[in-house]
Order: C-alpha cells, then sequence, then structure tokens
C-alpha cells in the first residue's frame, strides 16, 4: 500500500471500514513509517479482494501491467453490489467493463474522476445516476503548489534578467 493508499485507509477508518488491500507485497508492519497511523488492514490476493469488498478504491499507477486491471473477467469476481472508486488513472478500468458490470447490476455505483480517454467521457457515464464524476483535482496539494509558485518566480525571474 502506497502513500495514497494509506490516506485513503486512514479517513475510511472514521467510517468504521473494515481496511483490506492488495499490492506486489503485504506492509512491512501495521505501522506506516511516512505518518504516525496504525493501520489495521490486512493483505489479501486480488482475487479475494474483488469477491469479498463492498467498496475497491484504486490507488495505482497506471502501467502496461495495470491498463484494464479491472475488465470483464475481474467484474465477474467482484462482490454484487460493489461500489467502485477510481480516482488514480481511468486505463486501469476497461470502460465498457464499468458499462456493463453497471447494466448487470454487478456494480451499484462507481466514482471516477479520470477516464479511459480522456478528456472525452463515454455520454453512457454521464447519463447513468449510478456514475459519480467529479473533476481530477490531484495538484493542488501543498507541495505542488509550492513548487508551482517556485516556477512562476523562475519563470519571471528569467524574464526580467533577459530584458535588462
Amino acid at each position: 500500500m502506497g502513500g495514497i493508499g494509506k490516506k485513503v485507509a486512514k479517513r475510511s477508518l472514521a467510517f468504521d471500514m473494515k481496511i483490506q488491500y492488495h499490492n506486489h507485497h503485504p506492509l512491512p508492519s501495521s505501522t506506516s513509517a511516512s505518518s504516525s497511523l496504525t493501520l489495521d488492514a490486512t493483505y489479501v490476493s486480488f482475487s479475494d479482494l474483488l469477491s469479498t469488498s463492498d467498496i475497491i478504491s484504486l490507488n495505482l499507477a497506471l502501467t502496461h501491467e495495470t491498463t484494464h486491471i479491472l475488465g470483464a473477467a475481474e467484474f465477474e469476481q467482484v462482490k454484487k453490489g460493489v461500489v467502485m472508486v477510481n480516482t488514480a488513472r481511468g486505463g486501469l478500468i476497461d470502460k465498457e467493463a464499468i458499462i456493463h458490470a453497471l447494466k448487470e447490476g454487478k456494480m451499484w455505483s462507481v466514482g471516477l474522476d479520470v477516464f479511459e480517454n480522456e478528456p472525452h467521457v463515454d455520454g453512457r457515464l454521464l447519463t447513468d445516476e449510478r456514475v459519480v464524476i467529479s473533476p481530477h483535482i490531484g495538484a493542488p496539494t501543498v507541495e505542488t503548489m509550492a513548487a508551482m509558485e517556485r516556477l512562476v518566480i523562475e519563470n519571471i525571474r528569467s524574464a526580467l534578467l533577459r530584458r535588462s
């Protein structure tokens, strides 16, 4: 479980959720070294994660190996009525598989702020009341804003020095 996954897990504890996760490797301990958070999280196989979770939050990078990590075969394994949230990368979930899972009642709802073919969003997702769509606003972190401020200052400095 990476940094974002740990932050999602921490927030989920406020709702008294049982946390389970899948990653390349289990966390070395139940304590996150990057925060003082003690996670009561259970490492499970990907198949078990799909078949036993009420809510699945995707918090991973898009790589060759993770493209369409959730497709038709994986949606066959999910617990009926699952709620899915993808705020990571659009290509992690096969769009057609999402639409089919919603249509067949396999998925109760899905929250998306990323899409497979951004900026295009399939109209079937836009018109389904079980789909919650929000803008991807991952950039406004303190660190990103500070980096953007430094970049602006450097650009201004560079422009002024060229004029003199």
